[in-house]
């Protein structure tokens, strides 16, 4: 086989190779569109949300939170920044500590009828506050 059609051979392969590459990267999914797209408008306040933070041994929640806020996880914390819009210029920010007997879920209720400020914080006392027995010991 001549050099030059080799070459040629080899050129075309490397081209396609290219034209793979370039169209595979270079064209988000519509699925990772939407979500980075819902991403920045959660992060803009302007997708309603609920959190719910449950403990794994009573599969019970222990914080509810409803209402438009942007929420990022810190690492070093092992905790949740909630900033919270509560009004057309004022904000609020809550942490919540995470452990390895809680996990949380955050889902998007948007595409309601609801009031941009209307706002919900639950806590449930049941499983933050401990009972105190007569004997002295407490049991959660």
């Amino acid at each position: 086989m001549p050099i030059r059609s080799r070459l040629a051979r080899s050129l075309v392969a490397l081209g396609v190779a290219g034209l793979v590459a370039v169209t595979a990267s270079g064209c988000d999914q519509p699925a990772q569109v939407a979500r980075h797209n819902v991403s920045l408008r959660a992060d803009s306040f302007e997708v309603v949300r609920r959190l719910v933070v449950l403990n794994t041994r009573s599969h019970e929640p222990m914080f509810e939170m409803t209402g438009n806020f942007a929420i990022e996880r810190e690492d070093e914390r092992n905790a949740l920044v909630i900033t919270e819009k509560v009004a057309a210029d004022d904000f609020r920010v809550h942490f919540v500590r995470l452990s390895h007997e809680t996990f949380y879920v955050v889902e998007d209720i948007g595409g309601t009828d609801i009031n941009p400020f209307r706002r919900e914080i639950r806590f449930i006392p049941e499983q933050i506050v401990p009972t105190i027995s007569v004997d002295g010991s407490w049991t959660r």
